[in-house]
């Protein structure tokens, strides 16, 4: 979150330069600071920072929007995500984004918002492609079923045809642990030993905290591997956010320019 109006003017100045427009973009301080906190939630609390700055290529997160609900468990403006995100789409379009989508999948009472990684989306459907195809019905190439994705108005429901595989495997559980969870949870086969969750070491004497990535997990190899993967990023996205400003890094890193 901004922590004095030098910080604010300089990254107002800031962004400007980066995304083509005036230095003084009219963005008020209050508005500014409620973007400053969604991403404050959903860099310190969620997971989003490893699909900036890893090979996550989905994340996600879940938020009642009714206000009453709101005022009572959101209390505070760093979660009050639904009111954050409001904000934020107001003025989304002064950042361009094409390596990342930030997108939102809106119900009567419930927001969910999407960070997608398109590199890591295309690499990861690429990898399981028959698999996509199979379950989607299709025989679209990785490109086309990440716009699929994009368009969706529920990415689960619509764009993934309600496969909590599918689902599993984009949000970067793994495929074993997404199909594990698919047959004991969906399915409902119980006799199936129940899984292990993969949590972060709280590391609370870094400078900056960000907890690794949780889900259930079904295949200790798998989960090794990508506990692996992610306590290499966890370091670099500590690196990335010690001694700066969490909004000015976030945007910087949202963006960025595709890799050639």
């Amino acid at each position: 979150m901004l922590k004095s109006p030098l910080i604010f003017a300089f990254l107002l100045g800031f962004l400007g330069v980066l995304c083509g427009e005036a230095s003084d973009m009219d963005i008020p301080e209050r508005e500014m600071q409620k973007i400053g906190g969604l991403f404050e939630y959903c860099i310190r609390d969620e997971t989003f920072a490893y699909t900036l700055f890893g090979n996550k290529p989905i994340s996600v997160i879940d938020s009642i929007k009714t206000p009453m609900v709101e005022a009572l468990f959101y209390p505070i403006n760093y979660f009050n995500i639904a009111s954050n995100w409001r904000v934020w789409k107001k003025y989304r379009h002064l950042y361009p984004m094409k390596k990342f989508v930030l997108i939102d999948n809106e119900s009567r009472g419930n927001l969910q918002i999407y960070l997608i990684n398109r590199k890591s989306c295309i690499e990861k459907i690429t990898e399981h492609l028959s698999l996509f195809q199979e379950i989607l019905g299709c025989n679209s190439s990785p490109k086309e079923i990440l716009a699929r994705l994009e368009i969706a108005k529920d990415l689960m429901l619509e764009g993934l045809n309600k496969s909590q595989i599918l689902y599993g495997i984009l949000l970067g559980y793994g495929r074993e642990n997404a199909e594990g969870y698919d047959q004991l949870f969906c399915k409902r086969r119980y006799f199936l030993n129940l899984p292990k969750g993969l949590n972060g070491d709280h590391h609370w004497r870094d400078p900056f905290f960000v907890h690794l990535p949780c889900f259930a997990s079904f295949s200790e190899n798998e989960t090794a591997q990508l506990r692996k993967e992610h306590e290499k990023c966890q370091q670099e996205i500590v690196n990335a956010y010690t001694g700066h400003d969490l909004v000015e890094v976030t945007l910087r890193k949202l963006i960025e320019e595709m890799d050639e």
